[in-house]
């Protein structure tokens, strides 16, 4: 394996960084509301105002460390019951504005359709969020988020930008056989445990430029059709990469940049075409028995994880049921 090709130089249409270092991801986007208060009569939730747009409509509820809240922001668990209700108001009133928003219990948005910009960013997940199986037909913005609990994506499916840039993952974080049609964005997120794509999808660009892995990252059976970016030296940490049996459409797309591999991470996977810039390659403290041994011990190497075959299985079967 070449351990230094030349930088790769798309297009700059076809560049994820262009999608995720446009604009400071705080700040509104062109064509959406500036931040507003929360009702007509004067209150002003204390929360960012940058997060403020999703208060519209609404009233003070409670104080918090001497700052007012409306329902959605206030930081505490004692909301649960008011909290639903505004929260299925939102969905109802097909609003998917939760900038910021503190979720205090399990949140289950499993096949739900998210027919309009989804955007979720600088919210709080407190405790597991499932958004298995939904789908998201126009932007969904997760950056800034945290997950303070399990984060389930699995077989959901992406159809315009997905970005997640600056994320923290507080525990495990699976997107099994979840597909991105458009250009998904993991610029400087941060997972603390075990993170799963495995038998993911990615129609575009996918991006992890300076994302942190605390836990093992799985992309076995993945599939990529266009550029593949890991950079930043303190990418994988002690955790370990699977890319088994992945797919790539263009190779030539997939680099890995001041990061530190193991060889074993690239069992069956053909990287001959893959760009390896300032990779450090830790021979010193893995010899090449260990490397052999590494891979002997890999459970997965013939086949994927149940629940990731089984997921892989239910996508197959829809597509086939899908009319022509």
């Amino acid at each position: 394996m070449a351990e230094e090709s030349p930088p790769l130089s798309p297009p700059a249409e076809e560049s994820i960084e262009a999608e995720t270092d446009t604009a400071p991801e705080p700040e509104p986007e062109s064509g959406e509301p500036a931040p507003e208060t929360a009702s007509e009569t004067g209150f002003v939730c204390g929360s960012e105002e940058r997060v403020r747009s999703a208060c519209k409509g609404l009233h003070f509820y409670k104080e918090h460390e001497s700052r007012r809240y409306c329902v959605l922001h206030y930081p505490d668990k004692e909301k649960s019951a008011d909290f639903k209700a505004a929260l299925d108001g939102k969905l109802n009133n097909k609003d998917f504005d939760f900038r910021g928003v503190w979720f205090p219990d399990e949140v289950d948005l499993r096949s739900f359709e998210f027919s309009a910009d989804a955007d979720f960013s600088n919210a709080q997940f407190r405790t597991n969020a499932y958004f298995d199986d939904a789908t998201f037909s126009a932007n969904a913005r997760f950056s800034h988020t945290a997950f303070s609990a399990d984060a389930n994506f699995n077989l959901a499916k992406f159809v315009e930008f997905a970005n997640f840039s600056e994320a923290k993952f507080g525990a495990k974080a699976r997107f099994l056989a979840a597909k991105f049609s458009a250009n998904a964005g993991f610029r400087d997120a941060r997972f603390s445990a075990d993170a799963s794509f495995c038998g993911a999808t990615f129609g575009a660009n996918a991006f992890f430029g300076g994302a942190t892995f605390s836990g093992d990252v799985d992309f076995s059976y993945a599939v990529f059709h266009d550029h593949l970016r890991f950079s930043g030296t303190q990418s994988f940490g002690r955790s370990s990469l699977d890319l088994q049996f992945v797919r790539v459409e263009k190779p030539d797309r997939v680099s890995f940049h001041s990061v530190k591999l193991h060889p074993h991470w690239l069992v069956n996977v053909d990287p001959r075409d893959f760009a390896f810039i300032d990779v450090s390659w830790e021979w010193t403290a893995k010899s090449i028995e260990r490397e052999i041994q590494n891979i002997t011990n890999k459970k997965s190497v013939v086949a994927p994880s149940p629940a990731c075959h089984s997921l892989r299985s239910a996508r197959r079967k829809r597509r086939s049921e899908q009319p022509l």
